[in-house]
C-alpha cells in the first residue's frame, strides 16, 4: 500500500510522449517495475512516438529503453544546461499501430 514507482509524462505540441522522468524505489528496482510503467504508459498513449532522455552512464536504462523498442537519436552534452560533464541519450519509440 506503498508507492514505490512512478512514470512522469507529457504530450508535447508535436504530439509526441515525452518522458520527464521513471523513479523506482531503489529497494524495487531491477525486478520489472520500470517495465511495467511504460507498459502502462503504452496503452494509454501507444500509438504516439514516445521521447526520453537516457543518462549514458545509466546501462540498465539504456537496456530496458531498448528492449521497450527505443531506439537512440542522438547523443547530447549536458542536456539540462546544469554547466556539467553529464551526456544523456534522446531516444524514441516510434508510433504503434
Amino acid at each position: 500500500k506503498k508507492i514505490i514507482g512512478a512514470i512522469l509524462a507529457m504530450k508535447t505540441s508535436k504530439e509526441e510522449i515525452y518522458v520527464e522522468d521513471v523513479l523506482v524505489h531503489p529497494k524495487w528496482q531491477h525486478q520489472g517495475i520500470g517495465k511495467r510503467l511504460y507498459e502502462t504508459l503504452f496503452a494509454a498513449c501507444g500509438y504516439l512516438p514516445i521521447l526520453a532522455m537516457v543518462n549514458t552512464t545509466n546501462e540498465a536504462s539504456i537496456k530496458l529503453h531498448k528492449e521497450l523498442g527505443f531506439k537512440g537519436v542522438k547523443k547530447i552534452k549536458d542536456p539540462f544546461a546544469l554547466d556539467t560533464q553529464e551526456a544523456s541519450f534522446l531516444m524514441r519509440r516510434e508510433k504503434q499501430e
